[in-house]
């Protein structure tokens, strides 16, 4: 034990695995902020006690197929990203066999299954569209940045955060600046923070059950350090 430090908390060790992963996979100055940052936190708490319990999987247990398709959940008309990231998650986690039919989810599987895909789809959706809607308010975000973090969003929950060198999804130009304002800041000109990269964090608390309040303060942060001050044009 770190003597005079205090031990870390719940939030201070899901920072730390944040900060490694940007050490670890970050993009441009990703990298160098999180070791300066990480070394910092090191020296801030003692990391060296157990860890606590890890929540239960959604995904844990087993699942029945079955011939007759069930109905699982329904989606608004104006969410079929939100809708198939549910439904590429069940079918990739539990291998029963899912589709759309006039907004609602169909799974092949027992009744008793069918429930627990339920219950599942609605935590998944229900932070996707918390995370989303929070997301969607930063101001100069993009529809690509917006991909980016859905992409981010599934690849998290579902384990499949790409590898160091993998190619992201690119960052689009932002929109030029209004005529008679050349001193107008696009505060999103200066995205230091890949929204692909702020996700995946995002998308295994989702996966173990994080409650809303605390996955769209982690975005709130997050965000505030997403966007770097832009200087004049």
């Amino acid at each position: 034990m770190n003597a005079g430090l205090p031990p870390a908390n719940a939030a201070a060790r899901a920072l730390l695995k944040k900060l490694r992963a940007l050490a670890e996979r970050g993009i441009d100055g990703e990298r160098s902020a999180a070791q300066r940052k990480l070394a910092k936190l090191l020296q801030r708490f003692d990391f060296s006690g157990p860890e606590p319990a890890e929540p239960a999987d959604l995904f844990h247990g087993s699942f029945r197929p079955a011939a007759k398709a069930r109905w699982v959940y329904t989606f608004g008309r104006d969410e079929p990203d939100v809708a198939n990231a549910v439904k590429w998650a069940l079918e990739a986690a539990t291998t029963i066999p899912c589709r759309h039919r006039n907004g609602d989810l169909l799974a092949e599987a027992t009744a008793t299954t069918a429930r627990r895909l339920t219950a599942i789809a609605e935590q998944i959706a229900q932070s996707f569209r918390a995370l989303l809607g929070r997301f969607d308010a930063v101001n100069g975000m993009t529809l690509d940045d917006r991909c980016a973090f859905v992409m981010g969003l599934y690849d998290g929950m579902m384990g499949q955060a790409r590898d160091a060198g993998q190619r992201l999804p690119r960052l689009v130009g932002r929109a030029k600046k209004p005529k008679g304002r050349r001193n107008a800041v696009n505060p999103a000109s200066a995205v230091h923070l890949h929204p692909y990269t702020v996700a995946l964090g995002l998308g295994r608390q989702i996966r173990f059950s994080a409650p809303l309040e605390q996955l769209t303060a982690e975005l709130e942060a997050a965000t505030r350090t997403l966007l770097a001050p832009a200087g004049p044009g």
